[in-house]
């Protein structure tokens, strides 16, 4: 095989994939771009005179990619990348892929389900706080007798209407 080898990056449904074959150890590398939150692909000089092509992570970790006896071969294929990720723009807003997708729509129905709580709950606590102000405010018309009924006689003995409505 006397054919050169070239360096190919693509995003797949959300997922960017970098073929590295003229790298020193040639690798395939993937990567789901709709659970990155803010990483960075770079080219940087190793002190043996190669250059590496590394991710670094929000959490400051840096992962190796590739090694390339040629910075200019390394670019290239941050280049390559680059282009490939300019290429797929819209892809993760669209959401028409896998993990991201269900991320997604196990989010908004776990939304819905806090606010049918919170709902649920806030009517509860009128219903209760009404019903509470209902049995004290009954309660203070009475007169502070509670349970007791108007009349304090036998209740098989007649009363009066006067006496009913007055409480004896």
């Amino acid at each position: 095989m006397t054919s050169k080898h070239v360096s190919s990056a693509k995003v797949i449904e959300g997922t960017l994939i970098i073929s590295l074959p003229d790298a020193l150890t040639p690798v395939v590398w993937q990567m789901e771009l709709g659970q990155t939150k803010a990483s960075a692909l770079e080219v940087r000089n190793n002190d043996n005179g190669t250059s590496s092509l590394v991710l670094k992570t929000p959490r400051q970790d840096i992962e190796e990619v590739a090694i390339f006896n040629d910075r200019n071969v390394a670019l290239k294929a941050l280049m390559l990348i680059s282009k490939a990720m300019e290429k797929s723009e819209g892809q993760l807003k669209s959401g028409n892929f896998g993990a991201f997708d269900k991320v997604t729509q196990a989010e908004k129905s776990s939304g819905f389900f806090k606010f049918l709580f919170k709902f649920v709950g806030i009517v509860m606590g009128i219903v209760v706080t009404v019903f509470i102000l209902l049995t004290v405010v009954g309660f203070l018309l009475s007169g502070g007798k509670g349970g007791e009924s108007a009349s304090v006689a036998d209740k098989n003995t007649p009363v009066s209407a006067e006496d009913f409505l007055e409480g004896r």
